[in-house]
């Protein structure tokens, strides 16, 4: 990549994508969808229902009425997603962390096939991993369930799931990077090398399966109900501000992130750099960081990106068909790895330029 944000082509044909400015079309596009997001936004009321019944008539024996719920609420977070992509754009042009990468970077177009997959990859298999742990083991737990939690108002279990779940993701973060074979499916997360909106959903189904079990599981098993609506309403969001702190926005949010998670810290935990290895791991309260030392204290900090394992595919593709190549390997590569660890030293990271004529 050159110091403009250009890329070319591998014959040396000019540039495939321009970092200073969008194309009228795709412009047109991102409006025209982002448009049609907030559209249905605001019918959502109207047409969930609807979603919900054809969900559970066409694939109930499936996904069961939760993962059709989940289904649903995907579709919500979706919208809210592409119809907040003009504001991110925006940002990241005025304020980028890294302005040599384009706004629409090879990057982007493979992490945008993850996105597109993760509600196949990121509800189905997950669900029934779900429903299998609690047919198993729910009926042996229902007699230490947490009885007496449940007595609770409903905004104060809301606030515990809340706080404990945000505290069971730094945790189980931490044991992704630390247990050798959980690395290996973690790292395919690890291993994009232009973060961009669309890389929190850059996630192998496996690593998302550990993911679960460890942040939403207890809940499911110990019986702790919330208010369906309140917290399907708390993941959009945290799902939406996943997206903001992966997003190329160069910002620490002032005071607030000694509190919040923050693009600039995000953007640390996926350095490079040895000095930055096993930093960051939180997700939405940055005060675990802190509190088990784990949080780096430099602040403007702008690394570079990616792994060390050479070898593991980068995310990055000039063209639609080899986006879903790479994602097709990403998918693979973990599965032939399982008996190699993190080799925890400096990463040599490959030339963008040249993962993208690959691709």
């Amino acid at each position: 990549m050159s110091r403009s944000g250009i890329i070319s082509d591998s014959n040396g044909n000019g540039p495939l994508m321009d970092g200073t400015r969008m194309s009228p079309v795709m412009t047109a596009v991102v409006l025209a969808v982002s448009v049609g997001c907030v559209g249905l936004i605001i019918f959502w009321h109207w047409l969930s229902g609807g979603l919900q019944v054809a969900c559970n008539s066409l694939l109930g024996p499936v996904l069961h009425q939760h993962g059709c719920t989940a289904g649903v609420s995907k579709i919500l977070t979706y919208s809210w997603a592409f119809a907040l992509l003009p504001a991110v754009l925006l940002l990241e042009r005025w304020r980028p962390a890294d302005p040599t990468q384009p706004l629409f970077s090879p990057g982007l177009l493979v992490d945008g096939v993850w996105f597109l997959l993760f509600p196949l990859l990121g509800i189905w298999l997950p669900d029934a991993f779900e429903r299998l742990l609690g047919t198993s083991f729910g009926p042996a737990l229902a007699g230490i369930r947490l009885r007496a939690l449940t007595t609770l108002p409903l905004a104060l279990q809301f606030a515990l799931v809340i706080l404990v779940s945000d505290f069971l993701a730094w945790f189980g973060h931490y044991v992704r990077h630390k247990v050798p074979m959980l690395w290996e499916f973690h790292k395919i997360h690890h291993s994009q090398m232009q973060l961009n909106y669309f890389s929190t959903r850059r996630i192998h189904p496996l690593d998302l399966i550990a993911q679960s079990l460890v942040r939403f599981l207890p809940w499911t098993l110990l019986g702790l109900s919330v208010a369906i609506p309140g917290y399907l309403l708390w993941t959009i969001f945290l799902r939406l501000y996943e997206m903001f702190v992966h997003s190329n926005i160069r910002t620490n949010l002032g005071w607030a992130r000694y509190i919040f998670v923050t693009p600039q810290g995000h953007r640390v935990h996926h350095s490079s750099q040895p000095e930055h290895f096993d930093k960051n791991f939180a997700d939405f309260l940055s005060i675990w960081d802190f509190i088990f030392r784990t949080q780096c204290l430099d602040f403007n900090v702008c690394p570079v990106l990616g792994i060390a394992d050479v070898h593991c595919p980068r995310g990055m593709a000039s063209s639609g068909a080899g986006a879903v190549r790479i994602v097709m390997k990403e998918l693979v590569y973990p599965l032939r790895g399982l008996h190699f660890g993190w080799p925890k030293q400096p990463a040599t990271p490959s030339d963008p330029a040249k993962e993208v004529s690959e691709a």
